[in-house]
């Protein structure tokens, strides 16, 4: 009985110890510190200023954002530290006057309740426009002056 109790604490103290083994190991791996920085670093660069950005480990990668009263900024970044995306959600008093008469030519009578700006390396540059009226809710994605309804919902 005594070996068998023996051999179970010895087995937990093991385990324990390789787990924390483990997440020591990752949490200073300096690969994943170097795309840690790099990516703070481009962030930094992109936002114009040095801030001090929230940062949040995914799956493969890293998520850096700054939320403000104007525009809220979320930039993702691959296990590299490479630039993924990057989508600001702004205020209505921050909307872009652009996007604002873009979608008042093609749905005038109806209400923006949130613009979000969609950025990725190599492609155009995107915003996903949410709008209403008494009847219906509708999304829309607008590129190179485009508009494309995506999603239509009837309120109930």
């Amino acid at each position: 009985m005594k070996k068998q109790i023996l051999i179970i604490v010895a087995g937990l103290a093991m385990a324990i110890t390789t787990t924390t083994y483990a997440a020591d190991k990752i949490s200073t791996d300096p690969p994943l510190a170097n795309a840690r920085e790099k990516a703070v670093k481009d962030f930094n660069k992109k936002a114009g200023s040095s801030v001090n950005p929230n940062l949040y480990t995914v799956d493969n990668g890293f998520i850096l954002q700054l939320p403000s009263k104007d525009v809220n900024v979320r930039s993702a970044y691959n296990d590299k530290g490479n630039w993924v995306y990057t989508i600001s959600r702004y205020t209505p008093a921050n909307f872009s006057k652009k996007v604002v008469e873009t979608v008042k030519d093609s749905y005038a009578g109806y209400n923006i309740s949130s613009i979000e700006k969609v950025e990725q390396p190599g492609k155009n540059l995107v915003y996903v426009v949410s709008i209403n009226n008494d009847k219906t809710i509708k999304t829309l994605r607008i590129s190179n002056n485009e508009v494309e309804l995506i999603k239509n919902y009837q309120k109930a």
